[in-house]
């Protein structure tokens, strides 16, 4: 599990649009589906990108907004499965 959040520094703006969307997925039940490439032959990696806010108690002042990158099983999700037919 990777966590993505806003670089120090990094424009406000960049900070404020990140804050938001981080902020409007949980209202809308969503998750974010990224891919992650490394530029090594099988460096593929498909990523749920799960939205976090730390709260005061959990972190230390300033709360940040983040989003939890979870690795997926994505050679599962192309391999090919044959079935034979039903009856």
């Amino acid at each position: 599990v990777y966590e993505l959040i806003a670089d120090q520094d990094a424009s406000e703006k960049a900070a404020a649009q990140l804050t938001a969307l981080v902020a409007g997925m949980p209202e809308r039940r969503r998750v974010g589906i990224g891919r992650w490439t490394t530029g090594r032959p099988g460096g593929l990696k498909l990523l749920y990108l799960i939205p976090r806010i730390a709260d005061a108690e959990s972190s230390p002042p300033p709360r940040h907004h983040s989003l939890l990158c979870c690795v997926a099983p994505f050679a599962e999700d192309v391999r090919r499965w044959t079935f034979p037919r039903l009856p």
